[in-house]
C-alpha cells in the first residue's frame, strides 16, 4: 500500500514534529540527568552537535520526500529552503521548550546563578556601581519569561535559517532544459 502523499505544510509539520519529538525527549532527559546544562560547556557542545546532526538528517529526508512525491523529482533552491526552514523551526521550538519552562518556571537557582555570574564579570570589568545597575536591568528585563521566550524563538529562527540554507544547496534538483 502506497504511503499517503503529504502536501507542503503537512510534510513540514510531520518531519518537524518527528525531529522535535526526538529532541524534546532528549532535552528532557538532559535536564533530568544533568540539570541546567547551559553552565556546562562540554554538554553544550554535545547538545549542539546532536541537534544539528538530527536537524540536517530530518530536513534532508523531508525535502527529498516532498521533492519526490509532490514535485516529480525536481525542487528549486527556494522550495527546498522553505521546506527545510519550517521543518527545522518546528523542531527547534520543540527542543527549546523544556529549557525555557525549566529556566523560567521550575528552577529556582537558574536566575540567581546567571545573575551572580554576570555580576562577577561586570564587577571585574566596570566596578560595583555599574555591576549593581546592570544586574538590576538583567533581572527586570532579560531574565523575564517573555524575553527568554522571544530569545528562544529568535535562536530557533536563526538556527533554522542557517541550516536550511546549507541543506537546500545539496538537496535541490532542478530541471535541465
Amino acid at each position: 500500500m502506497k504511503d499517503k502523499i503529504l502536501n507542503k505544510w503537512q510534510n513540514r509539520l510531520v518531519y518537524g514534529a518527528v525531529a522535535g519529538g526526538i529532541l524534546l525527549v532528549y532535552k528532557i532527559l538532559m535536564i533530568v540527568f544533568f540539570g541546567n546544562s547551559q553552565t556546562n560547556s562540554s554538554l553544550n557542545i554535545i547538545d549542539m552537535i546532536f541537534v544539528a546532526s538530527l536537524l540536517v538528517v530530518t530536513m534532508t529526508k523531508g525535502i527529498n520526500r516532498y521533492r519526490e512525491e509532490q514535485l516529480g523529482g525536481f525542487i528549486t533552491y527556494s522550495q527546498g529552503f522553505g521546506q527545510g526552514f519550517f521543518i527545522s523551526l518546528i523542531a527547534c521550538v520543540l527542543h527549546d521548550l523544556p529549557t525555557w519552562v525549566y529556566n523560567s518556571f521550575i528552577s529556582a537557582t537558574y536566575k540567581e546563578e546567571y545573575l551572580e555570574q554576570s555580576y562577577n564579570m561586570m564587577y571585574e570589568m566596570y566596578g560595583s556601581e555599574m555591576a549593581d545597575s546592570m544586574s538590576t536591568i538583567l533581572e527586570n528585563t532579560i531574565l523575564t519569561p517573555a524575553y527568554m521566550f522571544f530569545a528562544m524563538l529568535l535562536s530557533a529562527a536563526l538556527t533554522s535559517l542557517i541550516l536550511s540554507a546549507v541543506v537546500a544547496i545539496f538537496t535541490k534538483k532542478e530541471k535541465v532544459f
